[in-house]
Order: structure tokens, then C-alpha cells, then sequence
């Protein structure tokens, strides 16, 4: 499962997001911003104390745009299932991946949406 990401303007709690998602242990971590947020999300990335940070890797488009930041994630991932997440959704517990991953053993489902607040 890849999860791809588009972030602009990305906050500090950005950090704590991509932790918890590593903790629901995805194949990788699709970041897209853009050039001038670029060094300041590697940052953030940088600061998950982490074994498996090396799954988060960072990508620019030329300018915000939240389709071709997605297009260009779904581009570099490599799983064979992608979420598409904000940069500010936290994943409260290392069980929210399979409960997201469950509906889709049913060959009829093709999309799952996660809990709102």
C-alpha cells in the first residue's frame, strides 16, 4: 500500500502525521509539494525518529496544484493500493490501515473512505 500525500504551506504537525502512518506500516510514503517548500518538508520528514523513515520519500511539480501532485504521487508509487491522504490526517492507532484495507477483500469495492471529525 502506498500512501501519496500532496502537501503546500505544510505544518509542523506534519511530523506526527507521518509518524502514525508509518506506525500502520505501508510499503511507502509519497510526499509532492513544491520547490520552495521543498527543503522545508525534508525537514519535517527528517525529524520522524523512525526505523522505516527511509519509506518517505519527496517529490516537487513545478507549482501547487493538488491534481498534479497527486498524479505525479500515483506516478512514483509502487503499490498496489493507494491512499490518498492530507497532510494533516492523523492515523490514531496502528490498526487504521487494515480497517481501511477489509472492504476492499470484497471484489465489488473499489474505494474506501476513513473516519471524518
Amino acid at each position: 500500500m502506498s500512501i501519496i500525500v500532496p502537501t503546500i504551506d505544510t505544518e509542523d504537525t506534519f511530523t506526527e502525521c507521518i509518524r502514525l502512518w508509518l506506525e500502520n506500516n505501508p510499503k511507502e510514503i509519497i510526499v509532492v509539494t513544491i520547490p520552495r517548500d521543498v527543503e522545508r518538508v525534508r525537514k519535517l520528514v527528517e525529524a520522524v525518529d523512525a526505523p522505516d523513515r527511509d519509506k518517505v520519500s519527496v517529490f516537487t511539480v513545478p507549482k501547487a496544484n493538488k491534481r498534479e501532485q497527486m498524479v505525479r504521487g500515483i506516478k512514483c508509487a509502487s503499490g498496489s493500493i493507494l491512499a490518498l491522504v492530507d497532510d494533516d490526517v492523523f492515523w490514531p492507532h496502528p490498526q487504521v490501515l487494515p480497517a481501511l484495507l477489509a472492504p476492499l477483500e470484497d471484489e465489488e469495492i473499489g474505494a474506501v473512505g476513513g473516519p471524518q471529525k
